[in-house]
């Protein structure tokens, strides 16, 4: 099932590039159009005949994103981005419902052709449904924990990570059985046959340029910092399968509602949906043998996925208690697989505190949030590993709505552990119900060699134009 689904996949996506690569002018004006044309329509598709229902919307952008800094190979091109949401469902009655959404993102000034042209299917699945249980089956996309930016216990579905700041979930094959109570639920997944993540491009900015700091090269060594040259080439290997671990995934949720208060726990076993990349193979000269094995090596990089199984336990927490919303939530997870550059157990927990207040005609929400990581293995420079910013974070963001057509959203990260910070700031204005602009920007800061450090060229600003029905 893997397989067929990933040669869907490769196809949708090569079908669409070819026409967007060839028409790019025609499809920008074209898209434009359908903008403002269905823009005041304001309402879905739908009709019904008998028990039969059925709806479909759209949700179609066009946006730019500069990077402030030249990072080579990338020169500070301009990037204009397309991106398209279609959800559709198709239900009998109340009981059978099918379910499609479908994703597609082109981006053709993008320095990685791997990046280029990319298009999904999150979810496409049949759910059947006689309340108190519910059952689907098919591609699905699944969200646990409740903490907001770092959720340590969102760990079913891999991701995308063309831009590590803003991952997406890729939908997996999975049975999912849910039984509703009074005041909770217990749900079961299972999945035959996990998804591989899929990687910065190899020509990404998101990939070390100046030192690759790895917990191992190849597997005749132990951690090392590479020194990379000017005239860096990335090449990915053929991903590693340690212990069988994208088979046979599965997972248990149980939560409990009580007056003001909900508490979830949650148990799963299977592929780490963040592989360890490390480097596999280069050619160098060390340069350096203590404190660190240093190298200068050659141009041609490669690095390797692993794909390791894990066991996690967690829980998380939400409290009402007057104005203020408490949010708390702990993972513990063990490495099954064994091999000396993987992760070894790991403990993460996150406390945060939300207040919304009445701020003249508008209102404020305020959130305070910090987080705590224990680990044992020393963080590398790899993107995939910068969730390590929140080893010791504390964040405060702000969400201020003067109106109910403008907001205004910033974030402030501090890594007190590795001493780096990240900002983000935007801005959402609604022209219509239907139609939203916005404008952004993100900057990062750290220490050479950090998880925020290696990646400061980074910096960007962000326009967008948004239109759904």
């Amino acid at each position: 099932m893997a397989s067929w689904y990933a040669a869907v996949q490769k196809f949708y996506s090569e079908f669409f590039g070819v026409l967007y690569m060839r028409f790019q002018f025609h499809l920008y004006a074209l898209f434009i159009v359908i903008l403002l044309g269905f823009q005041g329509m304001g309402a879905r598709i739908a009709f019904a005949a008998d028990e039969w229902k059925s709806s479909i919307g759209a949700e179609l952008g066009i946006g730019g994103l500069y990077y402030l800094q030249e990072q080579a190979p990338d020169h500070k091109t301009p990037q204009g981005i397309i991106s398209a949401k279609i959800p559709a469902s198709l239900r009998y009655g109340r009981t059978w419902r099918l379910r499609l959404l479908a994703t597609g993102t082109a981006n053709p000034q993008n320095i990685s052709k791997e990046e280029r042209v990319y298009g999904d299917f999150p979810e496409a699945y049949m759910q059947w449904q006689n309340l108190p249980f519910t059952l689907q089956l098919g591609f699905n996309t699944v969200t646990w924990g409740v903490t907001d930016g770092y959720n340590p216990l969102d760990i079913v579905n891999p991701r995308r990570y063309f831009d590590p700041l803003r991952s997406e979930k890729l939908g997996s094959f999975m049975f999912l059985a849910k039984r509703d109570f009074d005041g909770g639920l217990v749900e079961a997944l299972y999945i035959p046959k996990q998804r591989e993540a899929i990687l910065p491009g190899e020509n990404s900015r998101w990939l070390p340029r100046e030192v690759f700091v790895s917990p191992s090269v190849g597997t005749g060594f132990g951690s090392a910092r590479v020194v990379l040259p000017t005239t860096l080439r990335y090449h990915y290997l053929s991903s590693l399968e340690l212990n069988n671990a994208l088979d046979n995934n599965f997972g248990l949720r149980i939560k409990k509602q009580f007056s003001g208060l909900d508490l979830s726990a949650v148990a799963f076993e299977g592929a780490a949906n963040t592989p360890a990349v490390n480097l596999a193979r280069i050619t160098a000269n060390a340069t350096s043998l203590f404190p660190t094995l240093t190298f200068v090596v050659d141009p041609d990089v490669y690095l390797q996925a692993a794909y390791y199984k894990t066991r996690v336990y967690g829980a998380s927490a939400v409290l009402a208690a007057g104005d203020f919303l408490l949010k708390a939530e702990s993972a513990y997870t063990k490495p099954i697989s064994v091999r000396n550059d993987l992760p070894e157990r790991v403990i993460e927990s996150v406390f945060g505190i939300e207040r919304t207040m009445a701020l003249g005609a508008g209102s404020l929400t305020t959130l305070l949030q910090g987080s705590y990581g224990d680990r044992k293995e020393a963080a590398n420079t790899s993107s995939t590993s910068l969730a390590r910013i929140f080893d010791r974070g504390a964040m405060i963001a702000l969400r201020y709505m003067p109106s109910e057509k403008l907001t205004w959203l910033s974030s402030f990260l501090r890594d007190t552990k590795y001493k780096g910070n990240f900002i983000h700031s935007d801005i959402n204005y609604a022209l219509s119900d239907t139609v939203k602009i916005s404008a952004g920007a993100e900057f990062l800061k750290g220490d050479a060699e950090t998880p925020l450090g290696t990646y400061e060229k980074n910096d960007r600003v962000m326009l967008g134009f948004n239109c759904h029905w």
